[in-house]
């Protein structure tokens, strides 16, 4: 287990050494490498792709990882440039919200019989 100390000031030190721009740049890539994996899985579970079902599921983890990565210290970086607001307590607020949003659409589509069918 990594001692949380060091990695949240391993996190700080790779917000500081770049701009905002290039943080959010950072993020929306991996984000769309994101995507791009989780696609390949589903076409790999659909047999429709040479990749094999593994290896597509191994590269969503890993991309996984880079977002969750990319987040925190985007989340380190943001809190640095926003002075008015708490970064990460207001994105775990609205997490919460959208956590119970999200739950109360899954209540109501599994009493409907739906659950195949996600909109948010």
């Amino acid at each position: 287990m990594v001692n949380t100390e060091t990695r949240d000031l391993k996190k700080e030190k790779i917000a500081n050494a770049y701009t905002i721009q290039m943080h959010l740049v950072h993020a929306a890539e991996e984000c769309n490498e994101l995507s791009q994996a989780c696609l390949k899985y589903l076409r790999a579970l659909e047999n429709d792709t040479p990749v094999c079902e593994r290896d597509a599921y191994e590269k969503v983890m890993e991309e996984i990882a880079d977002v969750h990565n990319v987040v925190d210290v985007l989340t380190v970086a943001l809190d640095k440039e926003v002075q008015y607001r708490d970064v990460p307590r207001y994105i775990d607020a609205v997490a919460i919200r959208k956590t119970e949003r999200w739950l109360k659409r899954v209540n109501e589509r599994s009493t409907v019989g739906h659950m195949e069918t996600m909109q948010y």
